[in-house]
């Protein structure tokens, strides 16, 4: 309508893109808040065991938290995820059974099982996890080969507004199409 192409012109793509980025801020900051706060809660309830009883410290009342969380994650361990690829049409037959034999091979060589486990143990102590799958042109002798990594939420920041997710840690930029 002429009353949404006038507000549209009235509030501008610069002010458009400030106002996703202002509101991008504030679901950050509670993100990160509440991560952080997780992590402090499960530090406070497992204390080192060279900590006497009268530190400042919080003492956990009875093991039964760490030991449900453990238990969790062993379960999650036991149900460790096999690729399946399957092809999507009798065209696809050929390509499916060429990734069923790649993929595992990928995983393997980046230690995914080991990925896995610390992504389990992120995601019962926050309650989400994320993985990376980038290209490492550092590995095998400079001519480059996947990476999956984990992706610490409280590190990474996740700019969605743009026709790229730009995923910046530290000093690398990681730009990803998306879909």
């Amino acid at each position: 309508s002429v009353m949404e192409k006038l507000k549209v012109a009235v509030i501008g793509v610069g002010s458009i893109s400030q106002l996703h980025i202002e509101s991008y801020r504030k679901a950050r900051y509670s993100l990160e808040q509440r991560i952080l706060s997780d992590e402090d809660f499960w530090n406070s309830r497992h204390r080192p065991s060279g900590i006497s009883k009268g530190s400042d410290m919080p003492y956990p009342a009875s093991g039964w938290l760490f030991s449900a969380v453990v238990n969790k994650h062993a379960d999650m361990m036991d149900n460790y995820p096999v690729p399946a690829l399957l092809p999507r049409e009798e065209s696809d037959k050929e390509e499916a059974e060429t990734l069923s034999s790649v993929i595992p091979v990928v995983l393997e060589r980046n230690n995914f099982e080991d990925t896995y486990s610390n992504a389990c143990w992120y995601k019962l102590k926050h309650g989400t996890c994320a993985y990376g799958v980038f290209w490492d042109p550092s590995l095998e002798s400079g001519i480059g080969d996947v990476s999956i990594t984990n992706i610490d939420l409280v590190k990474y920041r996740f700019l969605t507004f743009f026709k790229f997710y730009v995923i910046i840690k530290g000093r690398r930029i990681n730009l990803i199409r998306k879909i």
